[in-house]
């Protein structure tokens, strides 16, 4: 899972079905990740869904609440992935198997699939490989979204730290 960073900034992008509840609020967590640890300027991240399904549409109402009680800003409107950002993104990382499966439709570029992760692989505690959608059900769910997000990203954080020399000092 490692990427050779030719550019200045590592860029990562969150995915996941819709683009409306778990791949915006991991976007959102991952900028206040980075504003805590003052890496804004060796980061650009953005999230997107593998599907048409809410394009244009705001993250869901009960992700930005929970969001809210961890202080999250989402400035984001739901957008689809497209074949061609391939090419632009270090890291891509899929909330399930199912993105997974369907950002692999895109591409059969050796180099473009080995960008793409689940989430949770990063996470050395998870117990299952995919974050569950919480979309439909109630407010527990966006709660249990937003911890296993925090923790996997917490987690991804500290192995780029590692991995990109400039996130060190």
């Amino acid at each position: 899972m490692s990427n050779i960073n030719t550019h200045k900034i590592i860029r990562i992008c969150f995915v996941c079905h819709g683009n409306i509840c778990r791949s915006t609020y991991a976007e959102a967590y991952a900028n206040k990740i980075i504003k805590k640890r003052k890496w804004e300027c060796h980061f650009e991240i953005d999230s997107a869904g593998t599907s048409t399904e809410h394009l244009g549409e705001d993250p869901h109402i009960m992700s930005q609440k929970v969001g809210s009680y961890s202080g999250l800003n989402f400035n984001h409107k739901s957008r689809q992935f497209q074949d061609h950002e391939f090419d632009y993104w270090d890291y891509i990382v899929a909330m399930d198997k199912n993105n997974v499966r369907n950002l692999n439709l895109l591409t059969d570029n050796t180099d473009s699939l080995k960008k793409i992760s689940l989430l949770r692989e990063w996470d050395k505690y998870a117990t299952s490989k995919s974050v569950p959608d919480p979309w439909g059900r109630q407010e527990t769910a966006y709660e249990d979204m937003a911890e296993i997000i925090s923790s996997a990203l917490d987690e991804f954080f500290d192995h780029l730290k590692i991995t990109h020399s400039k996130l060190k000092a």
